[in-house]
């Protein structure tokens, strides 16, 4: 009666994790030009960032060690990368859903960094991206924001609620810049992958039906961005209401258009930060002359950067 009473108490005890708990193992980073202490370093900086996103227990390579023993860790990491066959292996001498895999590698100035989640019965990534930058500060800082996108990703494929611990969490706020179209505005995330926001244009340049044109406008709009990380993409949508002029490369005036506008486009943005994007606007106000005839729709490609915090 007493060993029953015992079993069931260290069945119920602390040490058993939530059901919906993913157990990833990272036994270790491959280092290119680095040394293994660094390697070792990156990898437990790493594990620790990914462990803090909520509802993820990372084990680290030194607690590897420690559960199998030094060569037995050397057998299992010698096929870490070979087979689905030895991701099993690995999963069930570690009694994990996942491993994290991948490498580090210094190449002059620069670190390329390649990080991937991969399914432990399968094999399957599920998670994953890679980049390179530019010294050990910024890379330290790319291996935490690599953390938050990672679980965002293992958390979708698992069809997990995304939720980040609350001192993580990803920018809220956005300033954007963009230099073809002479804007700013500021936007702020209201959902996981959903902005809102306004800005202040003066859109100058190429459009349908025009060599060139120059405006004053004020926007707000919508963001969709089912894609992040070091490569992004998004979709974002608004009303503009302004007023703009056509003129030709001679700078002989086309005309005019004054009122709401509709607009809408893609964007992608590189390195996090840097933003290019193709504008479509559709006219809904009244004008004059050759241009307000000849431009229902209106093009202006964007180049600009972002600040998130």
């Amino acid at each position: 009666m007493h060993s029953l009473l015992l079993a069931l108490v260290l069945a119920a005890g602390p040490s058993a994790e939530p059901p919906q708990t993913v157990r990833l193992a990272s036994p270790g980073l491959s280092g290119v030009n680095i040394s293994s202490e660094e390697a070792d370093f990156f990898n437990d900086y790493f594990s620790q960032q990914l462990s803090q996103q909520g509802e993820i227990h990372v084990t680290t390579k030194t607690e590897v060690a420690a559960l199998l023993g030094f060569e037995r860790q050397k057998q299992l990491l010698g096929c870490a990368d070979a087979s689905a066959s030895c991701l099993v292996e690995v999963s069930g001498a570690l009694g994990v859903d996942g491993l994290v895999l991948g490498s580090v590698g210094r190449f002059g100035d620069r670190y390329g960094i390649n990080l991937k989640i991969v399914d432990a019965s399968t094999g399957q990534a599920l998670a994953g991206f890679s980049d390179q930058v530019g010294d050990e500060q910024t890379l330290l800082d790319f291996l935490a924001s690599s953390a938050r996108e990672l679980a965002v990703q293992l958390k979708q494929a698992r069809g997990m609620p995304v939720t980040l611990a609350s001192n993580t969490e990803r920018p809220v706020h956005a300033i954007r810049l963009s230099l073809l179209v002479a804007s700013a505005g500021y936007e702020r995330r209201v959902a996981d992958n959903f902005w809102v926001g306004g800005r202040l244009g003066m859109p100058l340049g190429a459009v349908t039906g025009a060599d060139f044109a120059l405006g004053l406008d004020v926007t707000a709009l919508g963001r969709w961005e089912p894609v992040t990380g070091p490569v992004g993409f998004s979709l974002f949508g608004g009303v503009s209401l302004g007023y703009m002029m056509g003129f030709t490369s001679a700078a002989q005036e086309l005309g005019d258009f004054g009122g709401l506008s509709l607009l809408a486009g893609p964007e992608l943005s590189l390195f996090r930060n840097l933003r290019v994007a193709l504008e479509v606007r559709f006219p809904l106000g009244m004008g004059g002359g050759q241009f307000a005839a000849q431009a229902p729709v209106q093009l202006y490609p964007q180049v600009g950067w972002s600040f998130l915090f």
